[in-house]
């Protein structure tokens, strides 16, 4: 569906209230993990990851979480301070660093409350297999849109779309 026609066919302020709501939950979901356990949520997702019985690679952690390497280097940065992962370079390929679960992550791990990803898992095999498939569907198409929408505000030329930038309060929030 083209994203343009989007107005057309469906009334955007529904959509756009449960994104804020959906928000508002992973943020609330978050900050209860930290307060139990001291990790946020993206950290706690890349743990996850991190149980494959080989290490990985950093670029393949990002893939697997969706996040840009240089979004996750500060996020492994925590966790290696932390002691929950280990980080070595690659016999190989000396450029490459490859990551791990520490003992200490491990553990952690197994003593964590269920999580996001668990918690939906449950959720979901509560709905029929074309049901699963269009929540999917719909969630993979909205993030493809606001992906594209992001992309075109990151080329838009500078002060392009906001008027006066010196009208923005805080740093711009991409």
């Amino acid at each position: 569906m083209d994203p343009t026609c989007l107005s057309k066919t469906v009334e955007a302020r529904p959509l756009v209230s449960g994104l804020r709501r959906l928000m508002r939950a992973m943020d609330l979901y978050s900050r209860q993990l930290a307060g139990r356990c001291s990790l946020t949520l993206p950290q706690v997702l890349c743990l996850q990851v991190l149980q494959e019985p080989q290490p990985l690679g950093v670029g393949e952690v990002a893939r697997k979480l969706s996040l840009s390497p240089s979004t996750l280097i500060p996020l492994l940065d925590r966790l290696d301070q932390r002691g929950l992962i280990v980080r070595a370079r690659h016999s190989g390929d000396r450029r490459r660093v490859l990551v791990a679960l520490s003992e200490a992550g491990k553990t952690l791990l197994g003593h964590l409350p269920p999580v996001l990803p668990q918690v939906l898992d449950q959720a979901m095999q509560g709905l029929p297999p074309e049901r699963q498939a269009a929540v999917a569907e719909t969630l993979d198409w909205l993030s493809g849109v606001l992906e594209t929408v992001l992309e075109e505000v990151r080329t838009a030329q500078t002060g392009a779309g906001c008027g006066d930038r010196s009208l923005t309060t805080g740093p711009p929030l991409v």
